[in-house]
């Protein structure tokens, strides 16, 4: 059922409140999947709150839109994906990794006369239910107790204009930048300095003859008192701060048992020759292994040093049965095959001396099955003084071997699914490594402060730079708040990554991650650059969107990625057209945001020319090769001189972005990256046909090309250059 609770009246936060609730229904947990916050996977991170009669209510605050929706029930490990039984209204959605479209609840939030309205510019009307503001960070961010950026939302074509009016000392109005608009409605953007703590501040909207404006109360035909301004209170409101290091980082992904085997002496039984290809084995994938450890690592520092990376994020490196070790079984033992304490303080001192950060794997919302809170829980059943560390569905909880699931020598098809919740909730009804992942009740205090700990612990002991979160979509939020605040106080510029595929605006408020993996970059690249299946407006479209979305301290910390462990190689996606991966990277390597180099890109590795899924994850987890005839030199070097581009000109880095040319027919993108120190203008031709691309300069006589060595002269205010099929230009302005 959903009740539609309207805006409150006061506070910063002026979404809509919705609740949900599910009533008569006998579980041990339901959650709320599909909703911002959560994600179609199995999610855990809006859990419903049982009134111990049958009934599960949760409420959330919601922007005006379309929302489709589940309740996922777990009944005692059998697990149901439920419709809203009192919402007639249903859609369809394709989850991630869950295959074929699946029925789903819809709900429409929002005032009819919103949804329904279509904006005309110059005819003298304004929606004015349409006109949004409020001060969470999404709509006021102060960067610093100077320095604000300030967005409203309006009807889609609904007004010629919107200044932001403050008070600082004196009045003072600044016209504001549409920023993005998407089916509905045009966002409007500035940024302003101020020297004031407390500010105070409103809108003025135009539209042909009609001028509004918006301030605490709503919108007026007259200018408002001050005493009905917004007022923002900059002394008292927490600043939300992501390292520098992040901002300026080139990262490098390493799936340490596939990277480089620098102590035979630590190789697992049954180790394999480098180099043979990875079974495509679901189960026999995560069971074998190459024999790469963190002493390999240490040894390749200079190579990754020479190809301009400044950060390395490794997968999980503690105890675990598995080649992967998402299945811990000890965090606070760096697993045997891959070293022990010393070799990873010895790793991160002697990357720490060749300037590079490390940041490690935090699977803080599972464990394996052999992790000793299990095990006493399988010992002791009900006794157990762990038993709340895990959501139990039945007693006695038993062992997956004692069903026949021993992998990688026997799993019966399909599998039961275990007495305890698991990371793969309702694919625990056929899944059988649903067994190997645990699902930590977070909530529990014990077990939320055993992993706050080990969080803590490895930074203080091993000196580590952050923790790159593995699904926090499976934990409710308030776990991640927290977490914050116990890393940040250990290490205040600890950077924190969420592994999030969906929109990440939920935990990009300030106060859980500092950035995430950025999959919706990845995905719009890919659709550009290796397939050809949108448009450059499109493109920037989905751009913009994503920096609309997120603050501006987490956009230019964004791990942008274009491939992962997770994932196909990006060259296997582009068919092995090698232009098709440097024009990707000449871009991932301007754009806004830290690049991220998955282990091996750099030199070509690939796969066969297919999508990788769960079924076949080995595929794109290839031994690195290291013997440099087998290297794909130009990419390397392309890899490497684009780096020291970027680390050259701070604006590719930290720089304003503006897009320039977005030109359709002839695959023309260009866009300008500025700050204080320079002006730098990428164009990008991702036709098949090469093109002369004429730029308006209004500002600037002579521009060096940083990518082929070139010069060119402004003309009549224009800027003119040739530029090769599926290639681009770096342009700084002289």
């Amino acid at each position: 059922m959903i009740r539609i609770l309207g805006r409150p009246e006061k506070g910063k936060d002026r979404r809509i409140r919705v609740e949900f609730s599910l009533k008569g229904v006998k579980a041990k947990t339901v959650y709320l999947v599909g909703m911002p916050g959560s994600s179609w996977w199995p999610s855990g991170s809006l859990p419903m709150q049982h009134d111990g009669k049958g009934n599960w209510k949760i409420t959330l605050s919601l922007m005006e839109g379309e929302y489709p929706y589940v309740f996922e029930v777990n009944e005692y490990g059998t697990y149901k994906r439920l419709l809203d039984p009192d919402n007639p209204l249903t859609t369809t959605q394709v989850p991630r990794h869950l295959g074929a479209p699946s029925p789903c609840s819809l709900l429409i939030v929002g005032d009819e006369e919103v949804l329904e309205a279509k904006g005309k510019l110059n005819d003298g009307k304004i929606c004015v239910k349409a006109i949004y503001h409020d001060q969470t960070i999404a709509y006021f961010n102060p960067l610093s107790r100077n320095e604000i950026i300030v967005k409203i939302r309006t009807l889609k074509n609904d007004v010629s204009d919107v200044n932001l009016v403050y008070f600082d000392g004196h009045e003072y109005s600044v016209k504001m930048e549409k920023i993005f608009s998407d089916e509905r409605f045009d966002y409007y953007q500035t940024r302003i300095n101020v020297s004031t703590s407390l500010l105070r501040y409103l809108f003025r909207l135009r539209d042909g003859s009609k001028t509004l404006y918006y301030c605490e109360k709503g919108a007026k035909e007259n200018k408002p008192n001050e005493k009905e301004y917004f007022v923002y209170d900059l002394e008292k409101e927490e600043i939300f701060q992501v390292p520098d290091w992040a901002k300026n980082a080139v990262f490098y992904q390493i799936f340490p048992d596939r990277f480089c085997n620098g102590d035979k002496s630590n190789d697992p039984p049954g180790t394999k020759k480098w180099g043979m290809e990875p079974t495509s084995s679901p189960l026999l994938t995560q069971y074998e292994f190459f024999g790469g450890d963190l002493k390999g690592i240490i040894e390749k520092l200079l190579y990754l040093k020479e190809l301009g990376v400044t950060a390395i994020y490794l997968t999980p490196i503690f105890e675990s049965p598995t080649n992967h070790k998402y299945d811990t079984t000890d965090y606070y033992e760096v697993d045997r095959h891959f070293g022990d304490l010393n070799t990873l303080k010895e790793l991160v001192k002697e990357a720490h001396e060749s300037g590079i950060r490390i940041i490690l794997d935090g699977v803080f919302h599972c464990s394996g099955d052999e992790f000793f809170a299990l095990e006493d829980i399988r010992r002791d059943q009900q006794n157990s003084k762990y038993v709340n560390w895990y959501i139990i569905n039945n007693f006695p909880v038993i062992g997956k071997s004692q069903v026949g699931v021993n992998p990688p020598h026997s799993v019966p098809t399909p599998s039961p699914p275990p007495p305890y919740e698991s990371y793969l909730g309702a694919l625990s009804m056929s899944h059988w490594f649903a067994w190997c992942l645990a699902k930590f009740d977070v909530m529990n205090p014990e077990t939320k402060e055993y992993l706050m700990k080990v969080a803590e612990h490895w930074i203080k002991e091993a000196g580590i730079d952050g923790w790159r979160i593995d699904s926090p979509h499976a934990v409710p939020h308030s776990f991640w708040k927290e977490l914050r605040k116990r890393i940040k106080k250990v290490k205040p510029d600890a950077y924190i990554l969420g592994e999030v595929w969906v929109n990440a605006s939920p935990w990009l408020e300030g106060d859980e991650f500092d950035a995430v993996m950025n999959y919706r970059f990845r995905e719009a690249v890919i659709d550009f650059f290796a397939k050809n299946s949108i448009d450059v407006e499109t493109l920037d479209a989905r751009l913009a969107e994503l920096r609309m979305q997120y603050p501006l301290q987490a956009n230019e910390a964004m791990y942008n990625l274009i491939g992962s462990h997770d994932t196909s190689r990006y060259l296997a996606l582009c068919k092995g057209d090698l232009d098709k991966m440097k024009i990707t990277v000449l871009f991932q390597m301007t754009y806004l945001g830290a690049p991220a180099i998955y282990y091996g890109d750099e030199i070509g590795m690939t796969h066969a020319h297919i999508e990788i899924g769960l079924e076949n994850l080995g595929r794109a987890r290839g031994t690195m090769i290291w013997k440099k005839e087998k290297h794909n030199r130009e990419l390397f070097d392309f890899y490497k001189k684009l780096i020291g581009i970027r680390q050259n000109f701070s604006a590719l880095r930290t720089g304003s972005f503006h897009a320039l040319i977005k030109d359709n027919i002839r695959k023309i993108y260009a866009y300008e990256r500025k700050d204080k120190e320079n002006t730098i203008i990428v164009v990008l031709n991702n036709d098949s046909f090469d093109h002369e691309v004429e730029i308006p300069i209004k500002d600037g006589k002579v521009f060096k090309d940083l990518l082929n060595a070139a010069e060119y002269s402004v003309k009549d205010e224009k800027l003119r250059i040739p530029i090769r099929k599926r290639w681009g230009a770096i342009l700084l302005k002289h």
